[in-house]
């Protein structure tokens, strides 16, 4: 996706296995009474009503498993990621505080109660005799820098330790490495935990410093949304004019670093369709892709199906194409021809979808 956005950042304006950790822990404290239910069908993410943080279902290797109401405390959720590919899987608790920790020193102290709560529960299962070898680094601190606003404090506890399990009656050991990160967001304690096998070494660690990345873009994308709908908004309602390029750069920038919203790859035929509309007026090509690409991603941060987000993607590019129709009357391209067809008629994704599906084996050869 990223060669995709890079291009399309400089278009000129037209106008102007063994040793999984993935597996219940059951004795967790921290994870007990509560109730699992799967991530949305049909979004690109969870949000947390409580804070407006976003979750996508999918990033990297990570898949959301789902989501647990905590019975006992209401408002109290865990979101689960896994990773088959890393064996590794990616907690992330909220918990609302009241009343809102708001001065410097509540907000440690909280911070300071979930990791020590957390790392609690853990010499607990060591008493128990569930986890063996447990070692526990020193504390760092840090904090995370929101958009337009003071950063807020992130404290980071890292530990290893030897899992136990018993299978088929045996004992088999699992040596981990875990991290756990907490901070404060909307009245919210936010821990985040990522465990991955120890035998997994310097990969390992790059797949759960790619994961706490992004767990950071996560917190950090309510301040940037704020600022990126309306550039969405001001492209989408005039893709080609100077304000409409100019937000549409703003747009693709913050599309390129952020997991939380689902991109519209362009793929053939819409790619082969750009590329002789190129030909003919430069940049036209270009501006049909950029159409698509962020047109997509803003039904989708709008909480818009799948379906919905290829509809008003196909919306956008036959737009472009009859502005530039408007400019060049001389211009008509068939396929494109049909799909200002397909969008009069209401059908436009059921359409597009066929021609994805007839281009696929073309494209593969």
């Amino acid at each position: 996706m990223e060669r995709w956005i890079y291009w399309l950042l400089g278009v000129a304006a037209l106008v102007g296995g063994s040793g999984s950790v993935r597996g219940e822990e059951k004795g967790e404290t921290s994870e007990a009474g509560g109730k699992w239910r799967l991530p949305p069908a049909e979004l690109p993410a969870w949000t947390h009503k409580g804070t407006a943080l976003r979750f996508p279902l999918n990033f990297n290797a990570y898949g959301m498993r789902g989501v647990m109401d905590f019975e006992a405390v209401p408002g109290d959720q865990l979101v689960r990621y896994e990773s088959g590919a890393a064996q590794a899987r990616g907690d992330v608790f909220i918990q609302k505080k009241d009343p809102a920790p708001t001065t410097k020193e509540a907000i440690a102290g909280a911070i300071d109660s979930a990791l020590i709560t957390a790392v609690s529960d853990l010499v607990k299962m060591a008493e128990a005799g569930r986890y063996e070898d447990l070692q526990i680094e020193e504390p760092l601190e840090g904090k995370i820098e929101i958009w337009k606003a003071e950063a807020i404090p992130l404290m980071v506890q890292q530990l290893a330790a030897t899992r136990v399990e018993k299978k088929e009656d045996k004992e088999v050991r699992v040596a981990l490495k875990i991290w756990y990160g907490a901070t404060v967001y909307e009245g919210h304690v936010i821990l985040i935990r990522h465990m991955r096998p120890k035998e997994a070494g310097d990969k390992g660690l790059e797949d759960m410093k790619s994961f706490v990345d992004s767990m950071m873009r996560v917190i950090k994308d309510p301040a940037l949304r704020k600022e990126v709908l309306p550039a969405m908004e001001a492209y989408v309602k005039n893709p080609l004019t100077e304000s409409g390029q100019e937000a549409a750069k703003l747009v693709l920038g913050y599309l390129d670093k952020s997991p939380m919203v689902p991109v519209l790859v362009p793929q053939p035929p819409l790619t082969v369709w750009a590329d002789e509309m190129e030909k003919v007026v430069p940049n036209s090509g270009a501006q049909m892709l950029r159409a698509y690409v962020i047109s997509g991603a803003y039904a989708a941060m709008n909480d818009k199906d799948s379906r919905s987000c290829l509809t008003l993607a196909c919306q956008q590019v036959v737009r472009v194409y009859l502005e530039v129709q408007r400019l060049k009357p001389i211009i008509a391209h068939p396929a494109m021809e049909e799909m200002t067809k397909a969008v009069e008629r209401g059908e436009v994704a059921t359409w597009f979808e066929k021609q994805l599906a007839e281009a696929a084996p073309k494209a593969g050869k």
